[in-house]
Parts: C-alpha cells; sequence; structure tokens
C-alpha cells in the first residue's frame, strides 16, 4: 500500500466552465472514497487549495487516478509520498445503544 498527499492550486478565477464540473468531480471524490482510494478531501476556505489523500495497491495507480478528475486539466498538482498516515476513526466512538 502506498500513501500520499496531494495539493491541487485551484484556478484564478473560477470560470463557468470551471464550476460546472465540481458536480461530477465531488461524484468521482466519493465513488474514490467508497473505494478506499481517497481517505480525506479538504477544500482552503478561501478556495485557493484542495488537498486529498490517497491509498494506493500500487504508485502507478497515481496519475491515472487524479486524471480521472473531472477538474484535473484545471488543477496544478503537487505530490508527497507519506511514510504514514493516522486518521482519527468515527467507529472509534460510536454510540452503544446496550
Amino acid at each position: 500500500m502506498t500513501d500520499y498527499i496531494v495539493e491541487a492550486e485551484l484556478p484564478t478565477p473560477l470560470t463557468e466552465e470551471f464550476l460546472s464540473l465540481i458536480p461530477l468531480h465531488r461524484m468521482r471524490i466519493n465513488e474514490l472514497m467508497a473505494a478506499g482510494k481517497v481517505s480525506a478531501y479538504v477544500l482552503a476556505l478561501d478556495r485557493s487549495k484542495l488537498w486529498l489523500t490517497l491509498n494506493l495497491e500500487k504508485p502507478e495507480e497515481l496519475w491515472p487516478v487524479l486524471e480521472s478528475l473531472p477538474l484535473a486539466p484545471y488543477l496544478a498538482f503537487d505530490v508527497t509520498e507519506l511514510a504514514f498516515q493516522l486518521i482519527a476513526s468515527q467507529s472509534i466512538y460510536q454510540l452503544s445503544l446496550n
């Protein structure tokens, strides 16, 4: 398993064409999250950057996954391979109905 954090710089200004692709982009992110390939997706408050963490079986998956994002042609990616990542799981704090 190979983990990455990807920082993507969004274009300025955000064009109508870019904005029209956001719903398709979010659907693709949701698909990748359901498949376990994306574990986090974060947007800066000023909408200048976004970050995602990827958990991939093989390094060769990295660019095909990024290029599958509908907004990829508009984003400048900076990719860093991670040694590890710790994620607080919501399952740790599940409510017991007993």
